[in-house]
């Protein structure tokens, strides 16, 4: 692996890199009863053509909405109350 002539990995590491297959497991209670099953099913939901990227950054989306109406809807101060449609958020 070349860039701008220096050489950075041996030719048995890029062998090395080119064969490497990830194999990690979870073994947690936490994942087995519960992350296990949401992700066989999110799975079956989602179409193949979607890139597993775009799922991350749709669950990103999904994290940073209501944080970002809160601060709309509050943005002088924090210290009164939400809406009650809020909580569903």
């Amino acid at each position: 692996m070349r860039f701008l002539n220096f050489h950075f990995v041996s030719e048995e590491g890029e062998d090395g890199l080119r064969n490497y297959k990830y194999n990690g497991q979870d073994n947690g209670l936490f994942y087995i009863f519960f992350w296990d099953p949401v992700c066989k099913q999110t799975i079956k939901c989602v179409p193949d053509w979607i890139a597993p990227n775009m799922v991350t950054f749709i669950g990103l989306l999904w994290s940073c909405v209501p944080f970002l109406t809160m601060i709309a809807l509050n943005y002088n101060d924090y210290t009164g109350t939400c809406a009650n449609w809020f909580c569903f958020l």
